[in-house]
């Protein structure tokens, strides 16, 4: 569009060849120069034509006659420097005169201005639609009143709508995220994550700006799907390196991999050990390196040999190649065959290596065949994917201190140290001493437990004080001033007996533990598993004693009558009583002793604070009926048992809601 300007001097040019020059097809403009080179104007062949029609009957080689004609030459130009071409055309200008090197000159007039301007916006139009399609991610932008001006061959894809059908459009008319409504709105970006045809998408919507006017917004976004693949194949490979990693650092062998020339590329500290002693042996070298390239070429895949050293040790080797692999790597495992290992000092490493349950005899598993238990382990399997507090509701001796147990082994926190407090059984004084005694470091279980699981058994016989005192302490359990009483990353479990009533129970609390729920069936409800928790048990108790005893069916029915009558927990009780005296081989009926009435009473009946007289007599009043009720099934035998009229019983029972 930018063209040669025709230079003609004033002193040096006539009329003649100025028409001359003039009439050449490609002329369009032309400019005169006075002595210092400075342009006085431009003229065309018209103007040239007007000023001869009005001045001159004739033409003459008189040089002046250009004097006169410059000042009737068009003056509505502009000089402007090659390098700086501005992006919009000046006011009140007709030509852009554009100064080149060498003192030369070149035009370009409105028209053909603003012809290159729209040239050149095409080209970068196409440039950015083509950069915007070959985008893997979906790219939408509307203007300022939602409609949408811009859609990319990748969010077709996402949205199944061709571009046509789209562009024009208002925004919710092709997408049921408003996102983008959003930006125009509050005029800020945002990330969001939202669902589209069944899969997930990540979108980073960001306003439009023309200097502070917002004119539009734009959404890019993408299938996190493809992403979450790749976060998943890179984490295993993490995983396998890791594994990889611990497999090395603590086998008791030595484990090395090495190329075909004997460059060790990867090894553990046993392997270095042993690699460096048989390097020192001129014989046992040449026989490694000879081996590797046997088993590098294949003549032998794998190959076991030992090694005899100078100091008397036997060394067992295995080479083994890399399946598929280019570079012709080698496995070598070496083995020290002169040690003699004791297996108790190994067995009792792998229980100092293991988890260690307190409150949890004989690491007892759960026992789960009917759905309603099933429904309970898919709780614990969910509970243990977390660091939430959970709350275990059930019945005294349903098995909560197991799913506790359950939780913490399903955990990440399974290497971790569980300690478990029950609440009902330890006085107010030892209650105060294991959770908040700062003296006595030995027994403030709460900072032993750090990054473990702690347990508060009957939570709900826990004081009302010392509620409100542990709900204090789990709230600032972050801030600095507790470091003393320091319980940051330890897991909270607890566990109650019956529904929580806010008069004696400190509500904050219940809400901080209450996070996650799960409540264990009634022995009631676990008939049908009762015969099979206790062959379970007591294949767990000759674990324990060494023992080789079984069980008759009448001693099966009987215990599971105790539990159906009192709790599991005594049944078992009961059954552990007969084993750790029983001196024959069959456990029968007639040696399972069931407790007396008041044994029972003497059991449930804990006070652990001070209360008011009456509220004390209604508390075991309550205990004393719910006893009666699991043992009998009228209220006739109940009054008979409690020694009061039968009318009495039904009242107290419709008072207490049993």
């Amino acid at each position: 569009m930018i063209q040669a300007l025709p230079t003609f001097p004033i002193h040096k040019t006539t009329i003649k060849e100025l028409l001359t020059r003039s009439r050449h097809p490609h002329f369009v403009y032309g400019v005169l120069t006075n002595r210092s080179n400075k342009i006085e104007g431009y003229f065309t062949h018209r103007h040239l034509l007007q000023y001869i029609e009005q001045q001159y009957d004739d033409l003459d080689d008189n040089p002046n006659n250009l004097q006169s004609f410059s000042r009737f030459v068009a003056k509505d130009f502009m000089i402007i420097h090659h390098e700086s071409i501005p992006t919009a055309f000046p006011l009140h200008t007709t030509l852009l005169i554009i100064e080149q090197p060498a003192k030369t000159f070149s035009y370009i007039d409105e028209r053909h201005f603003y012809q290159a301007v729209a040239q050149q916006q095409q080209i970068r139009t196409h440039h950015y639609d083509t950069i915007f399609d070959a985008m893997s991610s979906g790219l939408v932008a509307v203007n300022n009143e939602g409609i949408i001006t811009m859609f990319n061959h990748a969010a077709e894809a996402l949205y199944s709508l061709k571009h046509g059908e789209a562009m024009g459009k208002f925004l919710l008319d092709v997408s049921e995220s408003d996102g983008l409504l959003r930006v125009l709105k509050t005029g800020k970006g945002h990330v969001e994550k939202y669902a589209l045809q069944d899969r997930w998408f990540i979108t980073y919507r960001e306003p439009i700006y023309n200097g502070k006017q917002l004119i539009g917004a734009v959404s890019v976004f993408d299938d996190i799907s493809k992403i979450e693949s790749l976060t998943s194949e890179l984490q295993l490979y993490k995983e396998l390196v890791q594994e990889n990693d611990a497999l090395m650092a603590n086998s008791e062998h030595g484990v090395g991999i090495l190329d075909s020339k004997g460059t060790v590329l990867r090894e553990n500290e046993q392997f270095h050990h042993f690699y460096v002693a048989i390097l020192y042996n001129e014989q046992l070298r040449t026989k490694l390196f000879t081996l590797l390239q046997q088993v590098s070429h294949m003549q032998k895949p794998s190959y076991t040999t030992n090694f005899h050293l100078d100091d008397g040790r036997t060394l067992n080797l295995r080479f083994a190649r890399i399946p598929d692999d280019a570079q012709k790597r080698i496995i070598i495992r070496i083995r020290d065959e002169t040690t003699e290992y004791n297996f108790n000092v190994k067995a009792e490493r792998l229980r100092n290596s293991v988890h260690h349950y307190f409150s949890v005899p004989y690491n007892e598993r759960l026992v789960a065949t009917t759905p309603d238990m099933q429904r309970v382990i898919e709780k614990i399997d969910s509970a243990a994917k977390g660091s939430a507090p959970v709350m275990i509701l059930g019945e005294h001796g349903s098995g909560r201190s197991i799913i506790a147990a359950e939780i913490v082994r399903r955990s990440d926190r399974n290497d971790e140290l569980f300690i478990e407090i029950d609440c009902m059984k330890e006085s107010r004084e030892r209650l105060e001493h294991l959770i908040f005694a700062k003296k006595h470091f030995s027994y403030y279980f709460i900072q032993v437990v750090k990054n473990g699981t702690l347990f508060f058994k009957n939570i709900d016989y826990l004081p009302l004080d010392m509620q409100k005192r542990l709900a204090q302490l789990i709230i600032h359990q972050s801030e600095r001033e507790a470091a003393d009483l320091e319980i940051l990353n330890a897991r909270l479990l607890a566990s109650m007996q019956q529904p929580v009533q806010f008069e004696r129970f400190d509500e904050q609390l219940f809400y901080l533990l209450n996070t996650i729920s799960i409540t264990m069936p009634s022995v009631q409800e676990r008939t049908e598993e009762l015969p099979l928790i206790f062959e379970q048990f007591l294949a767990t108790l000759n674990d324990k004693y060494a023992r080789r005893l079984y069980m008759s069916q009448a001693a099966l029915d009987t215990l599971c009558a105790v539990a159906l009558q009192h709790s599991i927990a005594y049944a078992k009780h009961c059954l552990m009583e007969v084993v750790s005296h029983f001196d024959g081989q069959i456990i029968d009926a007639a040696h399972i002793q069931q407790p007396t009435d008041k044994q029972l009473v003497q059991q449930a009946i804990v006070i652990n604070e001070l209360l008011p007289l009456k509220e004390t007599i209604e508390l075991v009043e309550k205990e004393v009926l719910r006893l009666a009720s699991a043992k009998h099934s009228s209220y006739r035998k109940i009054a008979k048992q409690l020694e009061v009229n039968p009318s009495t019983i039904v009242r107290k029972i419709k008072k207490y809601n049993l």
